[in-house]
């Protein structure tokens, strides 16, 4: 897709989200109406959370193509940033499979998997629209750089949610907690070795899993639109 058309298809794709988030949840009720519990009822509360980067994504873009002011664009920015690693952190859910449920596992596993995949999408989607405003203001040299450290930074964050069990909100209320650990990081950076793995292998899926994305699936819609208005 040519750069000046990013952002621009975004009403569809909230559309398409919107129904693979509905598949999710009906899947979720099937279960709970099933097995009269709500043990996967994290999963629409995690997709809930997924959402946030997209839609502050779309206010970041929107706002930028109205003239918003830099500070507002920077403090959705950063906020996007911060709540980023909620939509691929589902993709760790898989944790909660357990062979005893009361269902077979391998309905729990498309319920799982559906809510990871359109969480993925979820947080691609944000990160392209970031991109189209970085595109226009900065230039398209700023964009993969931009794209690897933000991804990077969510596996860092996918790290801290499972791991550590903290969220984007601990950021805001018990900041200190995030500095004592980037202190204690930095004093002994290669110390933490389920860091570094879920780092670097996050980051590796995840920035290969948008660049296909990015290079085979979104061009090719881009052409079909454009044969379907001639």
């Amino acid at each position: 897709m040519v750069a000046h058309t990013r952002g621009q298809q975004w009403p569809a794709v909230l559309v398409a989200l919107a129904v693979a988030t509905s598949v999710c949840v009906a899947l979720v009720v099937v279960r709970v109406v099933r097995t009269g519990t709500t043990d996967y009822a994290f999963l629409v509360w995690n997709l809930v959370l997924a959402w946030v980067p997209f839609m502050l994504a779309v206010g970041l873009w929107g706002g930028y193509h109205r003239g918003a002011s830099r500070w507002l664009l920077g403090t959705l920015g950063v906020t996007w940033l911060l709540f980023l690693p909620n939509a691929p952190y589902i993709v760790t859910d898989f944790v909660h499979l357990d062979r005893g449920a009361p269902v077979p596992m391998w309905f729990d596993s498309l319920a799982i998997g559906a809510a990871a995949a359109t969480g993925l999408l979820l947080g691609f989607a944000s990160v392209y629209l970031i991109e189209a405003v970085l595109d226009r203001s900065l230039g398209r040299r700023v964009m993969w750089p931009f794209t690897l450290g933000v991804l990077g930074l969510a596996s860092v964050g996918i790290y801290l949610g499972r791991f550590q069990r903290l969220n984007s909100w601990d950021a805001l209320r018990h900041p200190h907690l995030l500095l004592d650990m980037a202190r204690e990081r930095m004093a002994h950076p290669l110390s933490n070795h389920t860091l570094l793995l879920v780092t670097v292998l996050f980051t590796l899926a995840l920035t290969l899993a948008y660049t296909a994305i990015c290079t085979y699936v979104l061009p090719r819609v881009a052409l079909n639109r454009r044969r379907q208005a001639r």
